[in-house]
């Protein structure tokens, strides 16, 4: 078709989480609920890390709600982001390429190490900024 370009560039739907103060955590934080995709989600992030110590983790949780069928089960693909605010092509990213079922039995997906506190803490890195750090989810639209 003459005028038509096609883009291989997905879009997608997110949603920003700018934690401050995040290297004086030292415990696990929950982000209150919120909507993407048309669903209700809620992010946690845990600077101890779940599984491998020393690593930052983060969860994404499908929050079930009353309208939920017994066997309810989404299929989604997702990304999860450690935006480095000095230079972006150096984020971390988790999922690239995954899709995820999550379903009654298994409401949380995440990524257990997805960054070394060291570098994540480490001022020269560029992933903290004024104290701050910043996490994001992306669904595609």
């Amino acid at each position: 078709m003459e005028g038509h370009e096609e883009s291989g560039v997905e879009k997608f739907e997110k949603f920003i989480w700018k934690l401050e103060n995040f290297s004086r955590l030292n415990m696990s934080v929950y982000h209150e609920h919120f909507v993407l995709g048309g669903y209700p989600w809620r992010l946690s992030l845990h600077p101890k890390g779940t599984i491998k110590a020393g690593h930052l983790s983060i969860v994404l949780q499908a929050v079930e709600t009353a309208n939920m069928s017994e066997g309810w089960s989404r299929d989604v693909k997702f990304k999860l982001v450690v935006f480095n605010q000095v230079d972006t092509n150096m984020s971390f990213i988790g999922g690239t390429n995954c899709a995820f079922i999550f379903n009654a039995s298994k409401d949380n997906r995440g990524f257990r190490s997805i960054i070394s506190l060291d570098k994540l803490l480490d001022p020269e890195e560029g992933f903290l900024v004024n104290v701050g750090n910043c996490f994001a989810i992306l669904v595609p639209k």
